[in-house]
C-alpha cells in the first residue's frame, strides 16, 4: 500500500490479482488494472491485463508505476492515464520457474520478486527484493538492466525500509529476522537488528516493515498472525493481537488478525493489509517521549454487513494519548472477498476504559 501519487487521499493498493485505490475521503474503492480471481500473464488495458499474484509495486511518477507480479516472476509496468499493463523487467512466465541472471530488460531473471522500491540512495534505480534467491536486486529507470546490490541474505528478504534521517541505511525484513545494510559499504555485509527465528518448524514471515518513529519499527508477521513493535534503544519488542488467525476487533492484547502483510501509515492511522481486508489501527495524537508510550485502537468492518462497533482502546507500555476532548472518527473498510464497505463510526473520549 502507497499513498497515491496522482491523489493525496487515495490509497493505491494490491489485491491477489488486482491494483486499486481507495479513497479514504468518500470511502470508495476502484479497480484500476487485472481481472479479479483470474491469474494470467496478459498485457492490455485495464479488465484486460492479467496478473498472477501482485505482491508490490512502487510509482516512479504520478503516471508510471512499476508492479511485481510475483509468481510471474518479473515486473510490469501500468500506465495510469491508460491503465494500460505491459512488461517492464525480467522474463515472465506464467505457471513457469524463475531464474537469477542480471541483465538487459527482456533477458534478467528473478525468482519470485516480492517488493520493489524507488532507491532514495539514488534515485535512478529500483530495489527489488527476490526471495528465493535471496537477493536485493537493482534494476535501472533509465535503461531497464538488472544487476544484484547483495546476495547470501536469510530467507525472504520481503520489504525494504529507510532509515528516518539517513537514506543510506535500509532494514530489511526477511522471515524472521531484520537486517540492516549500509548501501555505502555493500562489501562489509549486513548486521543484524533483531531475530523472531525460534527454531520451529515453521518460523515467523516478516513480510513488512515500517518506522513508527525514529526508534521504532512496526513488523507484520503473516504466519502468526500479528504485529511487532520493536524498540531499536531498549532491545524491546511487543506483540499487538492474539496471534490467533482471526478477524476480530479489540485492544492491542485481544485482536485478531489474518495474515497480515503490508503496512501504511496515513496521517494518524496505520493501515494494516491482511488476507481478504484491510485493518486500521487508530494513533490518535501521538506522544513521543522517552518511556515511548501511546495508545493504539484497532477496528475492522465483517462479513457482508455494516457493523457499529465498540471502541476497544488498551493501555500498553509503548503507548500513551494526549486527548483533552472526544473526537469522533468516520472510516470504511473494503473486505476484497465479498466485495462490500462498512462505515464505521468511532468515538474517541478523554481517559477510554477497557
Amino acid at each position: 500500500m502507497e499513498v497515491d501519487q496522482t491523489d493525496s487521499n487515495n490509497i493505491l493498493l494490491s489485491t491477489d490479482y488486482q491494483i486499486h485505490t481507495y479513497n479514504i475521503v468518500k470511502r470508495k474503492l476502484t479497480s484500476i488494472a487485472g481481472k479479479p480471481g483470474v491469474p494470467g500473464l496478459e498485457d492490455g488495458a485495464g479488465d484486460q491485463a492479467e496478473f498472477s499474484w501482485v505482491t508490490g509495486f512502487a510509482q516512479l511518477d504520478s503516471s508510471i508505476v512499476v508492479v511485481v507480479d510475483s509468481y510471474n516472476n518479473c515486473l510490469r509496468q501500468l500506465e495510469r492515464s491508460s491503465r494500460r499493463v505491459s512488461h517492464y523487467a525480467g522474463v515472465c512466465q506464467f505457471g513457469g520457474g524463475g531464474g537469477n541472471n542480471d541483465g538487459v530488460a527482456d533477458q534478467a531473471q528473478f525468482d519470485l520478486p516480492w517488493s520493489v522500491y524507488v532507491n532514495r540512495h539514488n534515485g535512478n534505480e529500483l530495489i527489488v527484493t527476490d526471495t528465493i534467491n535471496k537477493a536485493l536486486r537493482l534494476v535501472s529507470t533509465i535503461n531497464r538492466e538488472v544487476t544484484t546490490l547483495m546476495t547470501n541474505l536469510p530467507d525472504g528478504p520481503y520489504s525494504v525500509v529507510w532509515h528516518p534521517h539517513d537514506n543510506s541505511i535500509i532494514y530489511v525484513s526477511c522471515a524472521c529476522v531484520v537486517i540492516i545494510i549500509d548501501l555505502t559499504s555493500i562489501s562489509r555485509g549486513y548486521d543484524t537488528l533483531v531475530s523472531y527465528c525460534t527454531g520451529a518448524s515453521l518460523e515467523s514471515d516478516l513480510k513488512d516493515i515500517m518506522f513508527l518513529y525514529d526508534s521504532a519499527i512496526l513488523l507484520a508477521d503473516s504466519r502468526y498472525n500479528q504485529l511487532y513493535v520493536y524498540d531499536i534503544n531498549s532491545n524491546t519488542s511487543y506483540s499487538i493481537c492474539t496471534g490467533e488467525e482471526d478477524s476480530e476487533d479489540g485492544d492491542i492484547s485481544q485482536c485478531k488478525l489474518n495474515a497480515p502483510e503490508s503496512l501504511l501509515q496515513v496521517d494518524d492511522q496505520i493501515y494494516v493489509g491482511e488476507d481478504g481486508s484491510i485493518r486500521t489501527l487508530q494513533c490518535m495524537y501521538w506522544l513521543i517521549t522517552t518511556s515511548i508510550s501511546k495508545y493504539f485502537a484497532l477496528h475492522i468492518s465483517n462479513n457482508s454487513q455494516h457493523i457499529a462497533p465498540t471502541l476497544l482502546i488498551a493501555q500498553s507500555p509503548l503507548l500513551q494519548i494526549a486527548n483533552s476532548q472526544c473526537l469522533q472518527i468516520l472510516s470504511s473498510i473494503y473486505t476484497w472477498r465479498v466485495g462490500v464497505s462498512g462505515a464505521l463510526s468511532m468515538h474517541w473520549c478523554t481517559s477510554p476504559h477497557v
